[in-house]
């Protein structure tokens, strides 16, 4: 018997525990009776203890302690290894075990927290240890935020405590309609409802967006998120009008314009004064650059003072064209099919340019165009026959729409004078 708990300590790369093993501390322990007996009947008459395993300890140790003999744990070990090495668990993990009435020897189920989500279930059954990996129950509740910009948009909703993809995801929903590089400005307002994930009662994550309002200068944009199998996931305001237009308000989630288009501009480089036929957006390097609308790749190439450029046919009326890129995405060459949002390229300061910054082009028939003056036709609408639906899950979700944020109440909480923002409503 010696030879085999040395055996086993070599094998999980441990040190037998100097301390002396405890029989097993189940005296104060009751008998686990709380679950409904429909549910899980093989829980009832038990007594449970949960552990959790310790820097510089391991399973072995935690095992001999409760008083599981080496050749109990050598075939508890054996049954998990195709699913998990339980000799590798990490410190923290947490361990219930559970014993029969009719046995306080030996556990008769050992649960291991994986994750959030999952747990490896190792029991016995006709003197044969088994095991398995078991999911938590899943749902979803709704919880709400609201944000003022004071700053920007990205300052408001750390401010407040909104998860970054979601502030990402939020600005992506209502990118049609607000340019967040420029036609945010300080006091607008927002505020949105997510999803949030629970496994047994435990918050695991976030969902997504399912419903958004978004007060621009006194103009408030309202969406819900809405599908059916025939349709692609959308948001739409209540009437069914889709949030989406043909072309994005800008290549960048974040950034500003530090040029505009103009017939007549100084040039910083040549120092003449020439047509300035598109739009810069200052950006770091390597910022993501978007394609604002679907289309095919007419090239993806060098162009002499404009750098590596990536130029997009959208149909037989408008073309963009993307400037000064550092470098392309991935797999992108010239007959690429690109949809909106999708990132081509990289900001970059190749060719003729000062620093990082996108040079973005847009043209309509062939002729250059401000972008920033073109109104772009909407998406289809929904179709008549989802409006009811969708105004019911509108509706639905926002019931759980938290309250606009009060300014004096955020400009007092700035100069310090006030409580802290409520971070969001459950």
């Amino acid at each position: 018997m010696l030879g085999w708990i040395f055996f086993i300590a070599a094998f999980l790369s441990v040190s037998l525990p100097a301390a002396p093993t405890i029989r097993h501390p189940l005296a104060n322990v009751e008998w686990d009776s709380s679950r409904n007996p429909t549910e899980d009947v093989s829980h009832l008459n038990q007594k449970s203890l949960r552990m959790e395993i310790q820097r510089g300890s391991n399973l072995y140790i935690l095992l001999r302690q409760v008083g599981v003999s080496s050749d109990q744990i050598m075939e508890i070990l054996k049954a998990a290894r195709p699913l998990r090495n339980l000799g590798q668990l990490p410190a923290g993990t947490k361990v219930l075990m559970r014993w029969n009435r009719s046995n306080t020897e030996i556990p008769s189920r050992l649960e291991f927290l994986l994750d959030p989500i999952r747990s490896l279930v190792v029991d016995k059954n006709l003197d044969k240890w088994r095991a398995r990996i078991v999911a938590a129950k899943r749902n979803v509740r709704y919880m709400g935020f609201s944000g003022l910009i004071t700053e920007s948009f990205w300052e408001s909703s750390q401010r407040v405590g909104l998860p970054a993809h979601l502030a990402i995801e939020l600005a992506d929903v209502f990118a049609s309609l607000i340019d967040f590089n420029r036609e945010s400005q300080i006091r607008d307002r927002w505020r949105v409802v997510v999803e949030r994930v629970y496994a047994d009662d435990l918050p695991v994550g976030w969902g997504d967006i399912v419903a958004a309002e978004f007060d621009n200068q006194g103009i408030i944009y309202s969406a819900a998120r809405f599908e059916k199998s025939d349709l692609r996931r959308h948001y739409y305001s209540r009437n069914g009008n889709s949030l989406i237009r043909m072309f994005l308000k800008s290549p960048l989630k974040f950034g500003r314009i530090t040029s505009g288009f103009s017939q007549k501009r100084f040039h910083p480089i040549l120092k003449i004064n020439r047509p300035h036929l598109g739009i810069d957006y200052g950006a770091p390097r390597g910022t993501p650059v978007l394609a604002v609308g679907d289309g095919v790749v007419e090239y993806a190439a060098w162009r002499g003072g404009a750098g590596k450029t990536v130029k997009i046919r959208h149909n037989s009326t408008y073309q963009t064209a993307y400037k000064h890129l550092s470098r392309y995405a991935a797999g992108l060459t010239s007959g690429s099919r690109v949809h909106m949002g999708q990132v081509i390229g990289y900001v970059g300061a190749t060719g003729q340019a000062t620093g990082p910054h996108l040079h973005f082009e847009f043209y309509l028939k062939g002729r250059y165009v401000d972008p920033l003056s073109v109104d772009f036709p909407s998406a289809d609408p929904l179709p008549q026959r989802y409006i009811a639906e969708l105004q019911e899950t509108y509706d639905g979700y926002f019931e759980h729409m938290p309250p606009w944020q009060d300014p004096q109440k955020v400009e007092l909480l700035l100069t310090g004078t006030s409580g802290p923002i409520r971070l969001g409503s459950e």
